[in-house]
């Protein structure tokens, strides 16, 4: 097995972990958002 972060550069590493960490944080809001939405509106 190799490191991927041994292959990237450490300043992209960096930003690609944000940046996949910004969009799994805005998935959760929005699953959650539309989890309760379903169950106010489903009933």
């Amino acid at each position: 097995m190799f490191s991927i972060g041994r292959l990237l550069p450490t300043r992209f590493t960096a930003l690609v972990t944000r940046v996949y960490l910004i969009e799994l944080v805005k998935y959760c809001q929005t699953y959650t958002v539309n989890a309760e939405r379903g169950r106010t509106v489903g009933g």
